[in-house]
């Protein structure tokens, strides 16, 4: 905001009643809080974008320009990384509406990607699939490299929950050059988280926790709150998958605190499901039941659907932990048979059935 407040004071003076200077005075203001505010939301600094893009968005005049369709399109991330898809969607369709109205097609790009992502949050992986295509080729029509690579990230989030793995490493590892091509840090490291996870998804755990502290080394050294917190989860996955629940619980704990801050739900969601385990593996009941419920009640609030069958899962893995086998069953085919339900979480459930 103290690099903005020169410009905010300007606009605030000049133009007075010339209502051309008054619409360029809008559109240069609506470029500079989009910029900044994307230079928020892209440091896990949700709340300072939000006031920022209110701000564009409250702005005087006819929203006819492209800046206004850049605010719409970064009002819909914000609110995909708090967790708020329908909100996201909404968004996200009127700053895709508006781009394709100005016949500007790479900023619809933009917007079909994040679609595509949100489709995927939702569990619709159907859609996710063809809106991420969809975007794919518009963007390589334009020659638009930095929107191709939003497209195949999405591709390779729907590639590995429907457990092919092969083809999520070849959109991540495309991100990853891409990435390293043009020195985007912050895209590196969520590349390696990435690859982290379609790597923890197979069962290799020793290769997912070489390419999550490759992730935390790079968000740290940007100071990526983001990444960071996504990285300690990956570690926490990692030393769970391997027994060490005291091991777990830290980096859970600490991946917690970050989600927290940035209000992310659904990272807090996931974090209380590995707490919830690690209390397992401590012979913590009550501990283990309480995460659950915290995290079951997070996931419900965001309607996220692949992290509702994770819930299912780890509820089930309690109650056969209890002896209370006929409903663990009962729960586990539930899971499994959950639309949304991802290829490892099913494959874990079969084998609570075993």
């Amino acid at each position: 905001m103290r690099i903005l407040q020169p410009a905010l004071d300007w606009a605030g003076e000049a133009g007075g009643a010339d209502p051309d200077a008054a619409r360029h005075q809008a559109l240069l203001l609506r470029r500079l809080l989009g910029r900044q505010a994307a230079l928020h939301r892209q440091m896990g600094q949700y709340e300072q974008a939000l006031a920022l893009l209110e701000a564009g968005l409250a702005l005087p005049g006819l929203p006819s320009d492209e800046e206004h369709a850049f605010l719409l399109l970064q009002r819909a991330w914000v609110a995909f990384l708090q967790a708020q898809y329908a909100q996201a969607r909404t968004w996200a369709e009127a700053g895709l509406a508006r781009y394709r109205a100005l016949g500007q097609l790479a900023g619809g790009g933009d917007g079909l990607a994040l679609l595509g992502w949100t489709a995927y949050e939702l569990g619709d992986y159907a859609a996710a699939e063809a809106l991420c295509r969809e975007a794919q080729a518009v963007c390589e029509q334009t020659g638009y490299a930095w929107g191709v690579q939003y497209a195949v990230y999405g591709l390779g989030l729907v590639k590995r929950a429907q457990g092919d793995y092969a083809t999520a490493q070849q959109c991540f590892r495309e991100n990853l050059a891409f990435c390293e091509q043009i020195g985007y840090l912050g895209g590196m490291a969520q590349a390696h988280i990435n690859l982290g996870l379609t790597a923890l998804a197979q069962g290799e755990a020793e290769a997912a926790e070489g390419v999550f502290r490759q992730s935390l080394t790079l968000s740290e050294s940007i100071e990526h709150r983001w990444g960071i917190a996504q990285s300690y989860k990956g570690l926490g996955e990692v030393t769970l998958a391997g027994g060490d629940c005291p091991a777990a619980q830290t980096w859970a704990q600490r991946s917690l605190a970050l989600y927290q801050q940035m209000q992310d739900h659904d990272g807090q969601g996931d974090c209380l499901l590995i707490l919830s385990a690690a209390a397992q593996g401590r012979g913590a009941r009550a501990a283990a039941w309480q995460a659950l419920e915290q995290a079951e009640a997070l996931i419900r609030a965001s309607e996220n659907g692949f992290r509702a069958a994770r819930a299912l899962c780890r509820r089930a893995e309690l109650l056969l932990w209890e002896g209370q086998t006929a409903q663990a069953e009962a729960l586990f085919a539930e899971t499994r048979r959950h639309p949304a339900c991802e290829a490892h979480i099913c494959a874990r459930a079969a084998a609570g059935m075993a």
